[in-house]
């Protein structure tokens, strides 16, 4: 215990020491770019000096399976709360409140799941996250309702939550995450249960101990992280009366989110993005050469042997056209077998290869999505898009995906 905190003292004290060396690189740049000038032979050496040495670092801390900041200093505080309260018996009570604070923000007791196509918003509402971006454009309001729910900051627009809300179901709407358990959360983190085995019934002799199942119950943590998307729209369009540009912008904004929060939801993406449910070392793997009702029929086994109910298949969009185009050896089209009804099949354009497919209990995949300031529109109208008529819109998501029970997953993946 000792060494292990010996080694953490020095990982958090190599890890604050790139932040230094990092620190020292961005002044070096920021003072080339502002004098509008090339390095200089001193600076030079020492921008080159101090890569080195933030690569010597990164070696050690990969070595040692450095992977997050924060975290290692929490475990550090905790370790010298802990020893505080050995010396002090007063400061025990003062931790143990600071524990059960955290343990509360993350499992706040008004979340719930919304299970299948269970609605997270009111509805009550015509105001589209579109209907504020023209007004804010604009200057001009299509009801009374939308003046009063557009609230802006400097160059953006804060987004109500039950317009955040709405929005999220419409997102939903069109893709197999309407299909998904959906985590409204109120602060960044969430703490759900997680299946990893069976409770395993037995008969016993009278007086006999009962035989204790492996533990069948973990948890899995969600932490909401940003997700963007940016594009342009023109004035003209923006201005234009002959169409319900309210909703127009709504949809397309709706539909770019819903393709890239279930593309990088499957297998993850970027450093701080999503894990990929894909990943989860407890789902079932199918071994395949290509996409077909064997293969499939395979995964829907597998979830059927944990006892669940298969209610969905997640396909590349070139296999969900070649399993409809399957012929028999005289050219008749193949008759799905029976099991396929009680699959719906969602075709997707990224996420997933051809090849590859995913068997599913669709209610197993939890999303965690921040409501509270969880969407945020900016609105830019300089620079190069003020040149060319146009305004950028960027929008922001905050959420994160898990599985309840990783065994009514199945992915199909292509034979090495």
């Amino acid at each position: 215990m000792v060494l292990k905190q010996i080694q953490d003292a020095r990982l958090l004290k190599l890890a604050h020491q790139r932040e230094q060396y990092l620190v020292e690189m961005q002044g070096i740049l920021a003072s080339a770019k502002k004098e509008k000038r090339a390095f200089t032979e001193d600076e030079n050496k020492k921008f080159e000096s101090l890569e080195k040495q933030i690569q010597t670092i990164d070696n050690e801390l990969e070595k040692n399976d450095f992977n997050n900041l924060e975290d290692l200093t929490e475990r550090m505080q905790e370790r010298e709360a802990r020893f505080k309260a050995m010396q002090n018996p007063s400061s025990s009570d003062k931790m143990k409140e600071n524990r059960a604070k955290k343990r509360s923000e993350e499992n706040p007791l008004e979340v719930r799941g919304y299970t299948g196509k269970e609605r997270i918003g009111k509805h009550d509402t015509s105001v589209t996250i579109g209907d504020l971006i023209y007004s804010h454009v604009t200057g001009k309001f299509r009801n009374q309702e939308v003046r009063q729910a557009l609230s802006t900051t400097s160059g953006g627009i804060v987004v109500p939550t039950d317009v955040y809300e709405n929005f999220i179901d419409l997102m939903r709407d069109t893709n197999f995450l309407l299909n998904t358990t959906i985590y409204p959360m109120t602060t960044k983190a969430l703490v759900i249960p997680k299946v990893v085995g069976d409770i395993l019934p037995t008969f016993k002799v009278e007086n006999d101990l009962i035989v204790e199942s492996a533990p069948v119950f973990d948890s899995v943590r969600l932490e909401a992280k940003p997700l963007y998307a940016m594009t342009s729209i023109s004035l003209e369009l923006i201005e234009s009366g002959g169409l319900d540009i309210g909703m127009a912008v709504t949809n397309i904004m709706a539909s770019a989110m819903a393709q890239a929060v279930q593309s990088f939801m499957l297998k993850g993406g970027g450093v701080n993005g999503y894990k990929g449910i894909l990943n989860d070392p407890y789902i079932n793997l199918i071994d395949a050469t290509t996409i077909d009702y064997a293969s499939i029929g395979a995964g829907f086994r597998a979830i059927r042997s944990a006892n669940g109910n298969p209610d969905g298949i997640i396909l590349n969009n070139a296999d969900a056209m070649d399993l409809e185009l399957l012929t028999d050896t005289t050219g008749q089209y193949i008759q799905p077998p029976k099991f396929m009804e009680n699959l719906e099949t969602y075709s997707i354009g990224g996420g997933l290869d051809e090849g590859e497919g995913v068997v599913a209990n669709l209610q197993s995949i939890a999303w965690g999505i921040l409501s509270e300031g969880g969407l945020q529109i900016d609105i830019d109208k300089s620079g190069d898009a003020f040149n060319r008529g146009q305004i950028k819109i960027r929008a922001r998501i905050n959420s994160d995906f898990a599985l309840t029970n990783p065994k009514l997953i199945s992915y199909i993946r292509p034979t090495l």
